[in-house]
């Protein structure tokens, strides 16, 4: 008996770590916001925690209940609670992620607190903490997302033991005590909201209000990576900063972002004691439409005004005020978060390798942000020789219109200008002439994971092969990883080929290698003499899909691996144009 329980417990476990890393915004950051939360909170709701252990462990537990996909259940929510939650439509414990679901659980918190109903209060108030602190979690960051879950131990495992979620704060005395003062402060300073609408309001707006904090992604990967670097005995004299400095400035950027969780959570949970305690009715009216427009309108206001240079990796490659623009422009969406925006989110980090990529090699080349491109389109055509365009995905975002890109893309072809598009379609309204040369190949894209011509069983006997414009010679390159990794939308992905016999001709540049051997065309330029147009899948440039290099990040400066290089500068020295 006890073999088969020991059998069933390891089946378990192995279910458990197998579960997408996607899932898993902060990890164990969400038992720190947790803790800290229960440590500050209002007795006697404190002491109900802090003196009672197995309470505590559920507290911890359900500070992940949202990051997971299944039914509500009806042991724990009981049935009064289950049917509201299914007549509002949230039947699914990620549904918490929403913000119309956060509000149904404060409209439930406060109910759950007049009826002194304990253990609905301590889920709800954990599972409000989770999704609040998901809103500033640096796992949704373009930087540290790309490092975590593409290049670390969530991935290829090229820098397997970096220091990228909240719970590393609590590791060491000093950095814990860094933390524990920090969310001591921000208790003291908790405001709380006078009316139910307030309240729904700004659990809609903490959808963008986490936002801003993206600029640190930056300072956390640099010094994480200090960090790892010093603990495998590299010289802290080789780094710009000590060690106890890394630690301290990557502890610092932890608590701007996991105390505003904290901070945002105490605030819900003081002013559901406050509404409990009054006759305020509390209902949310389960009409998104009440709160939405001016969610919407406010989410425009901030997309549209947000700085580029927020977004700190792209600052080196901005264009200068009063300098001569770069010739080779690159297209850069700093507004999105998380999976979403303009672009993919992931399509930013490439834009970034490009740019630093092509200045290594002798090119003149900047980011262009695609809300001045929407607005501006290329205001000197004559003076760009090549528009590059890494897009995985194109759609409108907040005020970011795809129809106004449209115009401004062809404004840009008509003036003779010539495009490099790095992604998955080549869409109709942008390039008529090329809809439907693509076709896709392969097994059908699964949810959070990157996708290619073959299954992943078969990609370490698949490759690529690149055709050299200046001579007949080729050269073919087997994948040396199998990028299988979660959190898709960050990864390259893609299982575009060019169909056969299409019926506008193109010229071959770059080609899949199937396990047989034969060939399936993935990137092309228009003609062979002065093409206007290239294209190619952005999976081919993936880090290490075809090396064993790895990567630097201190100072951080992302760049293409040498594979991804060649294909880059073959396409770009076959399209931009000549002065």
């Amino acid at each position: 008996m006890k073999k088969i329980k020991f059998l069933v417990f390891c089946l378990l476990f192995q279910i458990f770590i197998s579960l997408p890393a996607a899932l898993f915004a902060w990890g164990s950051g969400h038992d720190v916001v947790a803790r800290s939360v229960a440590q500050h909170i209002p007795a006697p709701w404190s002491e109900m925690l802090q003196n009672n252990p197995e309470i505590m462990r559920q507290f911890l537990i359900d500070s992940h209940y949202p990051d997971n996909f299944n039914e509500l259940e009806r042991e724990r929510w009981g049935e009064n609670y289950l049917n509201i939650l299914k007549e509002r439509k949230i039947e699914s414990r990620h549904s918490f992620h929403l913000p119309e679901a956060r509000c149904l659980a404060f409209e439930l918190l406060v109910k759950a607190i007049r009826e002194n109903d304990s253990p609905q209060v301590l889920l709800l108030l954990s599972l409000l903490s989770h999704s609040i602190a998901d809103q500033t979690s640096f796992n949704h960051e373009p930087l540290v997302h790309y490092a975590t879950y593409v290049l670390g131990r969530e991935g290829l495992n090229l820098v397997p033991t970096l220091e990228l979620d909240l719970g590393w704060v609590v590791k060491q005395e000093i950095t814990r005590k860094i933390w524990n003062e920090h969310c001591a402060k921000l208790a003291k300073k908790i405001k709380t909201y006078s009316t139910p609408e307030e309240v729904f309001t700004h659990l809609f707006e903490i959808e963008w209000l986490g936002v801003e904090y993206a600029y640190l992604g930056k300072t956390v990967l640099e010094n994480a990576f200090i960090l790892e670097k010093i603990s495998q005995g590299t010289d802290s004299k080789n780094f710009t900063r000590s060690r106890e400095e890394a630690e301290k400035q990557l502890a610092l950027a932890f608590c701007e972002v996991g105390g505003w969780a904290v901070q945002e959570t105490l605030a819900i949970f003081e002013t559901a004691l406050k509404m409990a305690k009054s006759e305020q009715e509390v209902i949310w009216s389960g009409k998104i439409e009440d709160y939405a427009p001016q969610y919407r309108q406010k989410m425009i206001d901030f997309v549209q005004s947000r700085p580029t240079e927020h977004d700190g990796i792209c600052l080196p490659y901005l264009p200068l005020e009063g300098e001569k623009s770069a010739s080779i422009q690159i297209l850069y969406d700093s507004t999105g978060r998380w999976q979403e925006g303009f672009f993919n989110g992931g399509d930013r980090i490439f834009a970034v390798q490009i740019a630093e990529t092509l200045r290594q090699n002798g090119k003149s080349a900047e980011l262009l942000d695609i809300r001045t491109f929407n607005h501006n389109g290329i205001s000197s055509p004559e003076k760009v020789s090549l528009l590059i365009v890494p897009a995985q995905r194109i759609n409108s975002y907040y005020g970011t219109d795809f129809n106004a890109f449209c115009e401004k893309m062809r404004t840009f072809k008509k003036a003779g200008g010539h495009v490099l598009l790095i992604g998955n379609q080549i869409h109709s309204n942008l390039f008529p002439d090329f809809a439907g040369i693509l076709t896709r190949v392969g097994e059908n894209d699964a949810y959070a994971k990157p996708a290619y011509p073959v299954p992943y069983e078969k990609i370490p006997q698949s490759g690529i092969l690149l055709r050299n414009f200046n001579s007949e010679k080729t050269e073919q390159w087997k994948f040396t990883k199998v990028p299988m990794g979660t959190a898709g939308w960050f990864w390259p992905s893609g299982r575009s080929v060019v169909m056969e016999n299409p019926k506008t001709s193109v010229i071959p540049v770059l080609d899949f290698v199937f396990p047989d051997q034969k060939r399936k065309t993935i990137g092309f330029v228009s003609c062979e003499k002065t093409p206007e147009l290239g294209f190619f899948p952005t999976y081919v440039l993936g880090f290490s899909y075809f090396t064993n290099e790895t990567p630097s990040f201190a100072p951080i400066k992302l760049k293409l691996d040498s594979v991804g290089t060649k294909i880059l500068m073959e396409f770009v020295n076959r399209l931009e144009k000549k002065p």
